[in-house]
């Protein structure tokens, strides 16, 4: 299947970084949410099916989010499972 990406560009891109920082400096947490919250929100209705969650920071930031996304340690926690899994049988 083909697929495309959206990536924060600009002013999305300067908010995200900031709400990272902030929210791994333990400043206003909840802010960070509610803004790494919104902008997932605007690149899902601009048409992004699902938001990768591509550091720990906003997978934890996004964890009670109704958005639809994929975790990449999740996704990366499964392939090393399965891999263990193969390997042992060896």
């Amino acid at each position: 299947p083909e697929f495309s990406f959206l990536n924060p560009q600009g002013n999305d891109l300067a908010t995200l970084s900031k709400a990272i920082f902030d929210f791994n400096q333990g400043k206003e947490k909840e802010k960070q949410i509610e803004q790494t919250e919104a902008l997932a929100t605007k690149f899902h209705q601009a048409g992004t099916e699902k938001i990768v969650l591509g550091c720990t920071e906003i997978a934890l930031m996004l964890e009670k989010s109704l958005l639809p996304t994929l975790d990449t340690m999740e996704i990366l926690k499964e392939c090393i499972v399965e891999e263990v899994k193969k390997r042992m049988v060896r």
